[in-house]
């Protein structure tokens, strides 16, 4: 049996009834291990979701960026 390959990424959105894209993708400087459903583990990257208050994460980013 071939080895899975491990993920770069890592989607935090619920995908129930319609296609949905991410809001914010943040690339990590060092790849992290994730813990996935089950205790599965994975290296990522980057991570990709959507914020509640999309503009409010923005500048919060924006903040942490400048400083």
């Amino acid at each position: 049996m071939g080895e899975k390959k491990p993920s770069k990424g890592m989607v935090f959105m619920l995908n129930d009834f319609e296609e949905i894209h991410p809001q914010v993708i943040l690339f990590l400087k060092v790849p992290v291990e994730a813990t996935m459903f089950m205790g599965r583990k994975e290296e990522v990257s980057k991570v990709a979701l959507r914020a509640d208050d999309p503009e409010k994460l923005k500048r919060l980013l924006e903040q942490k960026e400048s400083a």
